[in-house]
């Protein structure tokens, strides 16, 4: 989390520094040329890392760990390492051949990089914030299972796990999906006019379907990295990657930046199911009728959270970035206090040990990755 918050923060000044987004607009050029735009971009991150790593050396010391290098390449768990990697780099080449594919086609409108880029950071904002704290906590223990041949405890930390991840992740992009032109809006000043807020927003939206798929996605391969297989998460990313570059190159033409979300959600909701569906398969099971009637009851109350959202969003009336901020509070409050009465209704009950379960990993743990 405080990674993610550092990341944050640079962005925040890049906006900025540049008086706006709008020079992005412009075209990347604009930002290529400037030296100083780079740097605090480049610096902004790798603070980001750093503070990531130094906030864990007081918990090192407290655990009475002391680290000190050392070059054995021919010890079994070395090698075993560069074996497991070597999926691991290829996942990441999938990647980012995607990403090139969708950049260039985003290219071919004015502003479409930009717009696509900035609805990809607000995106990712509850993935990072929330989901990745909850996998972070479990993928240790499901780790342990693995290793100790326990299959059913395997299966019921991952269940407790996806279900936590719903609970936190399915209001959130309903929130996004009916908010997403206010919290574009909250950047309205200098040259981003409202057009710009307009095709952002819209993307925005629309990456907002892929968010419930994108964390449960993300948190199955980490499911498959605890039984220390990266080979079979390689093949499902490949997948994944090869739906996202053929929709995205069917839906351009039509829907524009749109069409590259619309892609990128289509495609990880496909790959989230095929990964579930394999895990599934290596564990008999992931928590069977149980955890699918949990995730539902959460499904119905983040719809009637967006809908109380929208609605108190309609009603709102003032300029400008003060009318995006005035929604944005207004909204929120309705949305969230909605979710929480319909998950009582309902009969969903895992919302508290969640709290308290993060709240928990808070206290004992300087930072979250």
């Amino acid at each position: 989390m405080l990674n993610n918050l550092v990341v944050i923060a640079t962005f925040l000044w890049f906006v900025a520094a540049t008086d706006g987004p709008r020079s992005s607009w412009v075209g990347v050029e604009s930002v290529r040329g400037d030296t100083g735009l780079l740097l605090l971009l480049g610096l902004g991150t790798t603070a980001g890392i750093a503070a990531m790593a130094v906030a864990l050396l007081p918990a090192l010391r407290a655990a009475g760990v002391r680290l000190r290098p050392a070059f054995d390449w021919t010890h079994p768990d070395v090698r075993r390492l560069l074996r497991l990697s070597g999926w691991t780099v290829g996942y990441v080449i999938a990647n980012q051949i995607a990403l090139s594919v969708v950049l260039v086609l985003a290219n071919r409108r004015s502003g479409g990089v930009a717009a696509y880029q900035y609805a990809f950071i607000f995106f990712q904002l509850p993935h990072g914030l929330f989901a990745v704290s909850i996998m972070t906590t479990f993928t240790p223990e499901l780790a342990r299972c693995a290793a100790a041949g326990d299959l059913a405890a395997y299966r019921a930390r991952f269940a407790l796990g996806l279900r936590y991840l719903g609970l936190v992740i399915l209001p959130a992009a309903a929130a996004f999906f009916v908010l997403a032109r206010p919290m574009v809006g909250l950047l309205e000043r200098g040259g981003f006019a409202a057009s710009d807020v307009r095709v952002t927003g819209d993307t925005l939206q629309a990456l907002a379907l892929a968010l419930p798929a994108f964390s449960a996605y993300l948190y199955t391969l980490r499911g498959f990295y605890a039984l220390s297989d990266t080979r079979t998460p390689f093949f499902i990313n490949f997948f994944e990657n090869s739906v996202n570059v053929v929709l995205a190159l069917l839906l351009f033409p039509r829907f524009g930046v749109q069409g590259l979300a619309l892609a990128y959600a289509a495609a990880y909701s496909l790959a989230a199911v095929v990964a579930l569906r394999l895990l599934a398969g290596r564990t008999g099971g992931l928590g069977g009728d149980d955890t699918g009637a949990a995730l539902s009851r959460a499904a119905v109350a983040a719809v009637a959270s967006g809908v109380a959202g929208a609605l108190v969003a309609g009603a709102v009336e003032a300029p400008g970035a003060l009318r995006a901020l005035a929604t944005l509070a207004a909204a929120g409050t309705a949305a969230g206090t909605v979710y929480v009465l319909a998950l009582r209704g309902l009969g969903v009950h895992d919302l508290t040990p969640l709290v308290r379960s993060l709240r928990e990993r808070r206290d004992t743990t300087p930072s979250d990755v």
